[in-house]
């Protein structure tokens, strides 16, 4: 396995991760480092954010100058062009964005931001303890003060209604469909099956299940109706009520044991009792979609629900190329003056320090005399993994991304996939739209990659957790790079 790490990427994704994050109003601040509409964004936050940036994650101590020219240089920065980033990325944008939905008569819904921050406070404690809980909770999520956390929740709040104001859906035409289509449907060639599970509780179950299975396997050999059978004995409370389909096996979230036993079916023909860990399943092939030999598909081929899911992916990559385009005039717009850089920041360094040999046991790439690959890579405690490198484009902050995924509580459960709607999640890297954990570990990643992201609860949903998401929880996610739009 190889693996895919690099001071830059770590930097910029970092940096980018907590874009909305908006600005505080310190009065100590020496000077006004831009204004957006008239609005001020003071240097001192700036300053305060970037500090943020010189940490170093193995030590937890501050970089010297010449650690932290070398990050910036490899991250393709200057101390200038940073403080531009950050300003543009992280504090203007949020304004920016509440900005423009005010004008279109847009307003967050500053009640349900307050039951948001209300229990997540409460959740931290009382008094001094409870204050210095809150501020560490923010800090490590990115967020300067409780203002630039609720103004990051107002933008977020109201940017999806501002882009159906600003960047209305609309249908693909006919030649882009055919085009995709033709293009990414050899990606989910295989079979299209229906099962019914048998779950195995614990051992004293186990007899009862089998049993059962079996009784059901009968009734499937005389010819009665999968379908109804499913209904009837499945306990995969997800696909009894539609006959047990499960979907073609590109989007099934099942073992590699079902898989197997899928592959040797053939259209219409049931398996017997195939054990897995999961459970016990009676698999009913009830479809096959098979690609050319090059890879390429037949559009006519094609069967109709891959044709109105990758039409739906058409459409949405079209609106995020749209909605790229918004923010990327927001990002240029003329409410926003970024006033010179002042001088004596601290942040400001040398640039030809970065010409300094670098000690190689300060970075995280391989030596000439190590192999590349054979350990696990973490920043901090995340850990990054890829278990197949992809051949295609590599993604960058600032992309729209197509993944497919897949997470696991740390008792392997599993909490959502992508899988089960067949429908990748597309977002783009570097606006906030995804826990950190993802703004860190996709960048890097290329088209038909695989990696496992190990995200410690910090970069994830902290200790409060998100549904079925438990408070302080390390998550992994088996993620594919389908595309990059």
């Amino acid at each position: 396995m190889k693996l895919v790490r690099s001071m830059g990427a770590v930097l910029l994704a970092t940096m980018l991760a907590v874009s909305l994050a908006g600005c505080s109003t310190s009065e100590t601040s020496s000077g006004v480092a831009a204004t957006v509409g008239g609005v001020d964004i003071m240097e001192a936050d700036v300053t305060a954010r970037i500090e943020t940036f010189m940490i170093d994650q193995s030590t937890g101590e501050k970089m010297d100058d010449v650690a932290w020219a070398q990050l910036l240089a490899g991250a393709g920065f200057t101390p200038e062009s940073l403080r531009e980033d950050v300003i543009r990325e992280e504090f203007a944008m949020s304004l920016l964005v509440l900005q423009e939905a005010a004008e279109v008569g847009i307003e967050p819904d500053v009640a349900t931001i307050d039951e948001q921050i209300e229990p997540q406070k409460a959740s931290l404690g009382e008094g001094d303890e409870g204050a210095a809980a809150w501020a560490n909770y923010l800090k490590q999520n990115g967020f300067s003060s409780e203002d630039s956390y609720r103004r990051y929740l107002e933008a977020q709040s109201v940017v999806t209604a501002l882009l159906t104001a600003k960047v209305p859906a609309s249908e693909p035409t006919a030649e882009e469909v055919e085009q995709y289509v033709s293009a990414n449907a050899g990606f989910y060639a295989g079979k299209r099956s229906s099962a019914i599970l048998f779950t195995i509780a614990d051992e004293a179950a186990a007899d009862e299940a089998r049993a059962r299975a079996e009784e059901a396997l009968t009734r499937v050999e005389a010819g009665e109706d999968f379908g109804a059978l499913a209904g009837e004995y499945s306990d995969d409370v997800a696909t009894k009520e539609n006959g047990g389909d499960m979907n073609w096996s590109a989007f099934a979230a099942v073992s590699q044991e079902y898989l197997e036993a899928l592959d040797g079916l053939s259209v219409g023909q049931t398996s017997g009792l195939v054990e897995t860990e999961g459970g016990i399943y009676i698999i009913k092939c009830t479809d096959e979609f098979v690609a050319n030999d090059d890879g390429t598909v037949d559009f006519a081929a094609v069967p109709e629900d891959i044709v109105t899911m990758l039409t739906e992916s058409v459409a949405q990559s079209n609106q995020a190329a749209e909605q790229q385009a918004y923010f990327d005039g927001l990002r240029t717009s003329d409410k926003l003056v970024i006033n010179p850089m002042p001088e004596g920041l601290p942040y400001d360094v040398d640039m030809t320090l970065a010409e300094q040999a670098v000690d190689p046991a300060a970075t995280d790439e391989p030596t000439d005399g190590e192999a590349s690959g054979d350990t696990p890579a973490s920043t901090g405690e995340m850990v990054i993994v890829d278990t197949q490198v992809g051949t295609g484009e590599e993604a960058k902050v600032g992309d729209t991304v197509s993944v497919h995924y897949i997470g696991y509580l740390e008792d392997g459960t599993i909490f959502e996939s992508s899988y089960d709607s067949g429908t990748p999640h597309q977002f783009t890297l570097g606006t906030g739209g995804v826990i950190a954990g993802w703004e860190q570990g996709i960048p890097g990643m290329l088209v038909g990659g695989k990696r496992q992201l190990v995200i410690p609860p910090n970069m994830a949903y902290g200790e409060t957790g998100s549904g079925p998401i438990p408070p302080n929880a390390t998550l992994t996610f088996d993620v594919e790079l389908v595309s990059i739009d």
